[in-house]
């Protein structure tokens, strides 16, 4: 968490939440992985509640456990939920905060995502997303005169540039 600057992130996420008012309440961490990002909300007082929702059994079933473990989170304020994070099985603002740690990546349907995130939220609730990459105007510069030089291709479009990655599917998105 560290090394992929996780820890910096959330610790500044949550200062900016406490010092607006709105750290508490339920949290819903869409695309939980191993529940590492669960593991550091359930560790703060403020939070009541950590719904982690994975989209992969394997995540959610066998490596969440010892990962809460490993962080020193709560695990008695974590339910681990199997589903897809465009389909929050829950009711319309069930949520004072919805957090994605590098999982907006692997969305193939964006807006869909965000809406779901923002009808899971109580009014003046946040969302938060940590952990991702956006592409900047030097990556698509670069992306473009490379393409020109070494492929001999004139691709204009952001789409043609930077298309989803073929094995593991990660997309790419500008700021």
């Amino acid at each position: 968490l560290d090394a992929l600057g996780i820890n910096e992130a959330f610790s500044a996420v949550t200062h900016t939440l406490r010092s607006e008012g709105k750290l508490g309440g339920r949290v819903l961490d869409a695309g939980a992985g191993t529940c590492s990002s669960a593991a550091l909300w359930s560790k703060l007082p403020e939070i009541e509640h950590v719904d982690a929702v994975e989209l992969s059994w394997h995540r959610i079933s066998l490596l969440a456990a010892p990962t809460i473990a490993a962080l020193s989170g709560r695990p008695e304020k974590i339910s681990r939920i199997f589903g897809s994070f465009t389909d929050i099985h829950r009711p319309d603002g069930s949520y004072e905060i919805a957090t994605m740690t590098a999982a907006f990546h692997h969305c193939s349907e964006p807006e869909l995502l965000i809406s779901e995130l923002d009808r899971c939220l109580a009014p003046g609730g946040a969302i938060v997303l940590m952990g991702e990459e956006p592409v900047g105007r030097s990556d698509i510069l670069r992306r473009f005169a490379a393409d020109l030089i070494k492929r001999r291709r004139l691709r204009c479009s952001f789409e043609a540039l930077f298309p989803p990655h073929p094995q593991i599917g990660d997309h790419y998105y500008r700021f």
